[in-house]
């Protein structure tokens, strides 16, 4: 029993695979758009916490981006 359950698991999670590296490299391209946003957003006022977020969502989102290409 315990067998078919992991059969089931490994196999329901090989067929959503591709449909993850996907999400992956949208997610990726989606903050790297929000971090772009907000360091150019903040560009009048000298808020240097608001600049650094946006370089470390830039950061998490271009470690997506090249996770979801190499894994794809």
């Amino acid at each position: 029993m315990e067998q078919r359950i992991e059969n089931y698991i490994d196999n329901s999670l090989e067929n959503i695979a591709p449909l993850l590296y996907l999400f992956s490299v949208a997610g990726g391209i989606v903050l790297i758009i929000i971090g772009i946003i907000l360091i150019l957003k903040n560009r009048k006022t000298p808020n240097d916490k608001m600049k650094m977020i946006g370089m470390a969502i830039i950061g998490v989102g271009f470690l997506a981006l090249f996770s979801g290409f190499i894994q794809y």
